[in-house]
């Protein structure tokens, strides 16, 4: 039988079914510019976040390459929207026997890899559910996980394809951003804001948190300006922070101690009428002086 409340699916032995917090959930600060998020190069020390209502996200432990476009979003635990809801999901199994090394890690790495199949920017593809590894081993003659990828609203129409085929899909009405359940026979991976090779420099911060503050809770010095979206008609939210990310990237080390940035949200960018995204410039300690020259040019000229 399927767990109480939870969406009942095809299993070998009825393992039951449950769904991704997104880990691009970042809230507001109230103490400073609001739904911030804070993104900080790999190779300076990292700022703090600030105000307890953020959510700064990283990058979570990962073994493969697949699995590394993804974070982990808690030791254990399924995944559903803010209103208790699943997420649609096309799905299908992989068993350990078929596999070398014949190993949990093994088939979780080929579940990441077979959902990339059909992802972004095509399809809206948040993350993926397997089983936890307890859960996958407690059918000790044959152990399996079954790969659930994730999507936002709806299904993709027509299903696409996949390599190896799916075996089934689950319309369900979950959308937005994702959150863990407490079905601890599941863990959830979320798949990783896309990144340019700009955006590449640079490592999300903490896993709820936001805006940026030094270890004594004081702000960072910073240089900015605004990226409209009207200004750039064929960029997405993402596009923007990447091109962020470079603008930054123009005045760095070694000549400037540039700590990282913090842009808004994609849910704060867009709930203006004229969407855009402030890019803030962080560097330690006071403003270089004088202030070095951006293309575009900073609001701080």
């Amino acid at each position: 039988m399927a767990k109480t409340g939870q969406n009942p699916k095809p299993h070998k032995y009825n393992k039951a079914h449950n769904p991704i917090r997104d880990p691009r959930l970042i809230h507001r600060n109230n103490n400073q510019s609001p739904n911030h998020e804070a993104i900080i190069p790999f190779s300076r020390s990292r700022p703090r976040c600030s105000g307890m209502l953020f959510a700064c996200v990283h990058r979570g432990r990962v073994r493969g390459d697949d699995l590394s476009k993804y974070t982990l979003l808690a030791p254990a635990g399924g995944c559903k929207d803010s209103q208790d809801n699943y997420y649609p999901n096309i799905y299908r199994d992989f068993s350990y026997k078929d596999y070398t090394p014949s190993t949990y890690s093994a088939v979780v790495e080929k579940c990441a890899g077979w959902c990339l199949q059909n992802g972004p920017p095509q399809y809206k593809f948040l993350g993926f559910q397997t089983y936890t590894k307890a859960y996958a081993e407690d059918n000790v003659s044959d152990p399996y996980i079954q790969c659930q990828c994730q999507f936002d609203g709806n299904l993709p129409s027509p299903l696409p394809t996949y390599n190896p085929a799916s075996e089934g899909s689950d319309t369900q009405t979950g959308t937005g951003p994702m959150q863990a359940s407490d079905d601890k026979d599941y863990v959830c991976y979320a798949l990783n804001p896309p990144t340019g090779p700009n955006l590449s420099k640079y490592t999300l911060v903490s896993p709820a948190g936001g805006g940026c503050e030094d270890s004594q809770g004081e702000y960072y010095s910073q240089i900015e300006r605004n990226f409209e979206y009207k200004d750039y008609p064929q960029l997405s939210y993402s596009d923007l922070v990447e091109k962020c990310a470079g603008w930054c990237l123009q005045n760095g080390p070694p000549q400037y101690k540039l700590l990282g940035f913090e842009t808004y949200t994609k849910a704060y960018a867009e709930d203006d009428a004229a969407p855009y995204i402030q890019c803030e410039c962080e560097f330690e300690g006071n403003l270089p002086n004088p202030l070095p020259t951006y293309i575009p040019a900073s609001l701080n000229s």
